[in-house]
């Protein structure tokens, strides 16, 4: 059945994914995937001893007494932390300017043609986007956790919804006015931050492999291309880790999200992760039924010449 599955997707839409042809393709993703949901059940089962370190780190975020000795609320909300809370969109760069450089790579290097192969970046990038942000919005509207600025304990004093607050995965029950002010699991800027940078990543991995399947390099050549995608690796990792850890501070700093909302939110993206890694065309299954159907169509037209050569 599997096989019949795969030669239909190659003959009709000239694409399989790797996770249909290869049992072991995106095991690393799908170990992510298990390690996820497992720190969130974690969570979940120590959610006590976690509300213990949101209401330190709420404590300390949502409050100061400044230079001149006057109190002032959410002290750290400033400069790029600000910034990054009024303009979350600009995480969208991050796997625009990544998926333009596998692009580039592809067509002016390897010099690939193919279309699922420029198909399958944005196309995987937008499915797992839905899938994250679908998940968050459900969590939202069933855990409805007060958010740290509506809560009596750290909440800011012109907010005018206000609960007592509630450790993670813990809903607060009962009617309210201010729905908005019970979003607060999973951070829904920290997850788009995650589902922005995470995915970039994985694309350089990706794109590693498909160069692979392309050139064949030998040794040395393998070798200097690992160093070169390694190197592109950690800039990107880098750059991307900074960037979900600005955004967790930013958002206890402006009293939206505890630590927990946050760190939900990165593991329910990283949990998803696996969408991008086994949806990647697979280049070897697709040339290799081509070859042999433009072999299978050579032989038969052999074969016609011969029956058309009359006989003497």
């Amino acid at each position: 059945m599997q096989k019949l599955v795969v030669r239909a997707c190659i003959q009709y839409l000239h694409y399989v994914p790797i996770g249909m042809t290869s049992p072991t393709a995106g095991l690393g993703s799908i170990v992510l995937s298990v390690a996820s949901f497992s720190t969130l059940i974690f969570i979940y089962v120590f959610r006590e001893s976690v509300a213990d370190l949101d209401q330190v780190l709420a404590s300390a975020f949502s409050s100061a007494i400044n230079s001149e000795g006057i109190y002032v609320s959410n002290p750290y909300d400033v400069g790029l932390i600000s910034f990054i809370n009024t303009y979350p969109l600009i995480y969208i760069l991050f796997p625009l300017s990544v998926i333009l450089l596998c692009y580039g790579i592809l067509f002016f290097v390897v010099g690939s043609r193919d279309k699922s192969v420029y198909l399958y970046f944005p196309l995987s990038f937008c499915f797992y986007v839905t899938t994250v942000q679908t998940v968050v919005i459900v969590l939202k509207v069933l855990l409805r956790r007060p958010r740290p600025r509506n809560t009596h304990e750290f909440g800011i004093l012109l907010e005018t919804c206000k609960y007592e607050f509630k450790a993670i995965f813990t809903p607060h029950l009962g009617r309210s006015q201010c729905s908005h002010s019970l979003s607060s699991t999973p951070s829904g800027h920290t997850a788009a931050a995650a589902y922005c940078i995470l995915p970039s990543v994985a694309y350089i991995i990706q794109l590693f492999e498909l160069i692979r399947a392309y050139w064949a390099p030998k040794l040395l050549g393998l070798t200097i291309l690992s160093i070169i995608m390694g190197l592109l690796l950690t800039v990107v990792a880098v750059w991307g880790i900074s960037g979900i850890i600005l955004m967790i501070i930013a958002r206890m700093s402006a009293g939206a999200h505890f630590l927990s909302d946050t760190l939900t939110a990165v593991l329910i993206a990283a949990a998803f992760l696996s969408i991008v890694v086994i949806t990647r065309p697979d280049i070897h299954a697709v040339q290799m039924y081509e070859h042999k159907d433009d072999k299978a169509s050579n032989d038969q037209e052999r074969i016609t010449k011969r029956d058309d050569i009359p006989l003497q």
